[in-house]
């Protein structure tokens, strides 16, 4: 009897232990892709940046790196009243217009090195080689860029005569860096692509009449132009592969997965395979605002809503801006405040 009673008392408190664990594990998986609300002096003037698994917040005088719960790594102490920010790898770099200065900051927020300069800076481009292109204007119709180093020691200045820059992009793969220029011309609307090599040598150099190049990427093999009409598919010869017209006008794109995103209008977006060929359309309540790629989906943001393949979400708040981490975590920024939403895989 008594070994009758130990048995059932044993039992007993092990399906209480499976029970409990069940029960934990179901808790945790409701949990983790709740949203988490922070009050925060967030106002449209400021700039954010995903950060690895953290963010950056600028507003021209302090620049904040918080975790991805919100604490604070570090605050730096940087004015700048016209300015552009963007980061590579761990690395954080600010263009100063007004004082023609470029900063390099690490990820601990201290600046390792700043490079003066006589040109009118517009742009910068952080590249993965560890390089860094500084877009400038003249002012005379004649845009050209400067390539810096890791220490941000000057390795290039290309110029382009009557040409503006107008989107410089690095393809890891080949080391080639493209340079999309708007060249002035009063008769014809004329881009010009170049291809440099990994010494910043010209390649390949090709014209385009009635183009305007709102960005470019590299798929695979193909090199990818989008113009507001239209998407070029082009072959690393410059040779056309397939062209895909826009049916109202594209807004922006990214690509996941050997596919092609586009946004075509403020709330449709058509999915294509690397060839040009259409694989899926989707239609969507709100204007989207942005779109983001994560390990295995796309997110799609608008003013008050998330999409994603496996889940979405209503915000009550009015979304100003949003940013994807590297951990999958979404941030969206509104006046007053911040909302995080962990996006399932």
């Amino acid at each position: 009897m008594k070994k009758k009673l130990l048995a059932i008392s044993i039992f007993f408190v092990i399906a209480i232990i499976i029970w409990t664990v069940i029960y934990i594990n179901k808790h945790n998986s409701k949990n983790e892709d709740m949203e988490t609300k922070v009050q925060f002096e967030y106002n449209s003037n400021m700039s954010v940046l995903p950060f690895q698994n953290t963010f950056l917040i600028y507003d021209g005088k302090k620049l904040i790196r918080k975790s991805d719960t919100f604490k604070d790594v570090f605050a730096l102490r940087l004015v700048a009243s016209n300015y552009v920010i963007k980061t590579m790898s761990e690395d954080i770099y600010i263009l100063d217009k007004t004082e023609k200065i470029l900063y390099k900051i690490s990820k601990d927020g201290e600046i390792v090195s700043q490079v003066k300069f006589v040109e009118n800076g517009q742009n910068i481009y952080p590249l993965k080689n560890s390089d860094v292109v500084l877009q400038y204007s003249t002012g005379v119709n004649t845009d050209g860029i400067i390539i810096y180093d890791k220490d941000l020691k000057k390795k290039k200045d290309i110029n382009y005569p009557n040409g503006l820059v107008n989107i410089v992009v690095y393809e890891e793969r080949t080391n080639n860096l493209f340079v999309s220029i708007q060249v002035v011309n009063e008769l014809d609307v004329i881009n010009s692509i170049y291809i440099y090599d990994f010494k910043y040598e010209p390649q390949l150099f090709q014209n385009y009449k009635n183009l305007v190049t709102m960005a470019l990427d590299v798929l695979g093999n193909n090199i990818l132009i989008l113009d507001p009409t239209a998407l070029y598919i082009m072959d690393k010869d410059f040779k056309n592969v397939s062209k895909v017209s826009a049916q109202a006008s594209f807004e922006r794109m990214i690509t996941a997965n050997d596919k092609i995103y586009l946004q075509d209008g403020e709330k449709n977006v058509r999915i294509f395979d690397k060839a040009g060929n259409l694989v899926e359309e989707k239609s969507f309540k709100e204007p989207i605002i942005n779109m983001f790629t994560n390990v295995s989906q796309v997110v799609y943001v608008s003013k008050s809503e998330i999409y994603s393949d496996k889940k979405d979400y209503a915000v009550q708040e009015v979304i100003d801006k949003s940013i994807l981490l590297s951990n999958n975590k979404l941030i969206v920024f509104f006046n007053g405040g911040i909302r995080t939403f962990a996006i399932p895989y």
